[in-house]
């Protein structure tokens, strides 16, 4: 699909406005300003995702953020990043999540958490025994055999 993408900042001097609020960013021990503090616009068809997109189109969104800094890192580090995604499977319709497995394969590591079994079952099933699955309750970590599908 085709999204456009806004920064918005403010267009005051960034230097001058780290240096002015330096004292306040030291006593609250966090930088007040800057890019980590500024917005983005995405729009799809010249509306805005966040104010029209659906759940799906704004999760997309963010996955295709997620992949970009993930290939990014990957071209500048020595070695591999690894892949972290929480619960993305509920909010995605079926060609999204065609694509996102697409994506996840191409990843040399990959951690996936979801809460719905049923639906990760659906994931699992797609990598074939390539995947180590792991079971949380309860503050237990337990190893589970993958070719169970859930």
């Amino acid at each position: 699909d085709d999204v456009q993408v806004r920064y918005l900042h403010e267009d005051e001097d960034l230097k001058a406005r780290l240096a002015a609020g330096r004292f306040q960013d030291l006593q609250a021990g966090a930088t007040r300003c800057g890019p980590h503090r500024h917005n983005y616009q995405f729009q799809y068809r010249s509306r805005d995702i966040l104010l029209s997109g659906s759940q799906g189109q704004r999760r997309s969104i963010v996955l295709a953020l997620r992949f970009a800094q993930f290939r990014l890192l990957a071209e500048r580090l020595p070695s591999a990043p690894v892949l972290l995604i929480d619960d993305v499977l509920n909010e995605l319709d079926q060609k999204r999540r065609s694509c996102f497995i697409d994506l996840i394969r191409k990843s040399e590591q990959a951690f996936l958490t979801n809460p719905d079994a049923e639906s990760f079952s659906r994931l699992i099933a797609e990598f074939a025994g390539s995947c180590r699955i792991f079971h949380v309750d309860a503050g237990k970590v337990l190893e589970k055999i993958s070719h169970e599908g859930s």
